[in-house]
């Protein structure tokens, strides 16, 4: 049978000379922590509301209990475990050939918040009645943060890379320039094409220098008309006066 608490015994203590309130149930005595130290202030229901937030409330006597008498694994405060004579926060063995849904301990273990309110400066009775299991502290395994392991993996890189030496800095300082070079300098296919269009553009040129020749030697000189018409088969004077014919007719 679960014992039945008046409403006076349910309620927490509090100690108005030390701004500090305990547990009905285990007895467990907590502060304002200092981000909180403004309810010391305030009149003492701002001590209990902030107390009650944090609490849980048992079904089976009906008692809000504290984070430190409340059994997770359970649902139940201390003293009720107690009474029903189990293991508190651990879960019991169960029943041969019986089914049972995964543990409340991860159904209803409450995640952290930012900042308690409250601070336990004197733990409660099911606390050093009950302390945790040397198996259980010793077999969770440590998880480090990815902090932790970025920052000791770059302290070991940097213990077993040695330093580095001046021919090993002249080396790197070469092939930098090399790089540099490589990366600044044109394709192969672009100066084949320039060296091409450069070469065409001699032969223009040269072949521009011989036509003016031809042309000036064969306005100035009749022997040299005749020599290139006989060898080139071209009469320049009888062109150029073609030319200016029709530049004539059209102007």
């Amino acid at each position: 049978m679960c014992a039945q608490y008046s409403e006076q015994t349910s309620r927490p203590t509090i100690d108005g000379t030390k701004g500090t309130i305990s547990c009905s149930i285990c007895g467990a005595v907590y502060e304002p922590s200092s981000l909180h130290s403004y309810l010391l202030q305030g009149p003492p229901i701002a001590l209990e509301s902030a107390f009650m937030s944090t609490c849980h409330f048992c079904f089976r006597c009906r008692r809000p209990a504290c984070p430190d008498c409340w059994d997770y694994v359970h649902g139940i405060c201390g003293a009720c475990v107690q009474e029903a004579r189990l293991p508190f926060r651990t879960q019991a063995a169960p029943l041969s050939g019986a089914l049972f849904a995964p543990s409340r301990q991860e159904q209803q273990k409450r995640e952290p918040g930012e900042s308690a309110p409250l601070n336990c400066i004197q733990p409660g009775r099911f606390q050093k009645k009950f302390p945790p299991a040397i198996d259980e502290a010793t077999t969770i395994p440590y998880m480090p943060s990815a902090k932790q392991t970025i920052t000791g993996r770059t302290g070991k890189q940097r213990i077993a890379k040695p330093a580095p030496t001046t021919t090993t800095s002249s080396k790197i300082e070469r092939q930098r320039i090399h790089i540099d070079e490589l990366e600044t300098r044109p394709p192969k296919d672009y100066r084949s094409h320039q060296r091409l269009g450069h070469t065409l553009r001699i032969i223009l040129f040269a072949l521009l220098i011989t036509v003016l020749f031809f042309i000036s030697a064969a306005c100035l000189s009749p022997d040299m008309n005749a020599l290139i018409d006989t060898t080139l088969h071209i009469d320049i004077r009888a062109e150029i006066a073609y030319l200016w014919a029709l530049i004539t007719h059209w102007y």
